[in-house]
Order: C-alpha cells, then structure tokens, then sequence
C-alpha cells in the first residue's frame, strides 16, 4: 500500500438472489465474480459519500478473483473443530500455530471469532496413514 491508499476487503459474494453459490460449479462462479464487481463498487460509492476524507476516493483496482473457500474437505483422523480455536488447543505434535480466526459466512448468524493475544495449534494427528512395507 502506499500513502493515503486503503486496503477493503468488505464483501460477502453471493448469488444475485442471496443463495450460497458453489463455486466450483462454472455457471455459479462467474455469477460469484459479476457479483463481487457489483457489491465493490456499491460499497466504494457508499464510502466516498459517506465517509469523510473519502470524498475524492477513487478506485484502483479489484481482486484478481473471487475468493473461494471451503468448497472441498477432507474427511481424515483428525480434524481442526470450531471447539479448537475457540478454546486455543493446544497440542505436543502439531505443524502449525496460528491465530487466524474463525470465520462463518453463512448461516443464521454470520460471525468471526478472533483469538486475541493468543493460538491454537493445527493438526497433532496425521491426516494419513502411515502403510508398513513388506
């Protein structure tokens, strides 16, 4: 960033009728990026219009794509749980540390659950399993 940019990442990609898109589905990942275009330049109208000192914003550029997440799981040993990061487990064997939030985009209640201060470790029990030579 240089001097007097900001950096928003603010949108939350639906479709056009507020449905969850699967984006691993063509049809609904190009209904993912119009949609992100639109809701940018929505919320970038609103900021110059409202916010002061952003009366003479404009706007540089947009992601290269929609972000996509969770649209594959694998189901191993073990598994990083909701439980995990809310209470900062932590383990003998993990791989990682991190304080990444979690971030819950659909549902009843939206939310993100930050860790402040603190970790959770990732991942103590390997997702494979180890096959004996013979």
């Amino acid at each position: 960033m240089n001097p007097g940019e900001l950096l928003v990442n603010a949108t939350k990609v639906t479709g056009f009728d507020g449905r969850a898109l699967d984006v691993t589905n063509p049809v609904d990942h190009s209904e993912a990026e119009q949609f992100s275009i639109y809701q940018a330049q929505n919320f970038f109208k609103f900021m110059r219009d409202n916010i002061p000192g952003c009366e003479n914003a404009y706007f540089i550029d947009y992601a290269t794509e929609v972000g996509v997440r969770q649209t594959r799981s694998i189901d191993g040993i073990a598994k990083l749980m909701n439980d995990d990061v809310i209470n900062k487990r932590k383990r003998e064997d993990s791989i990682a540390k991190t304080s990444w939030p979690i971030e819950l985009h659909y549902g009843a209640k939206p939310k993100t659950e930050w860790l402040v201060d603190d970790y959770y470790d990732v991942l103590s029990t390997p997702w494979y399993r180890k096959v004996a030579r013979m």
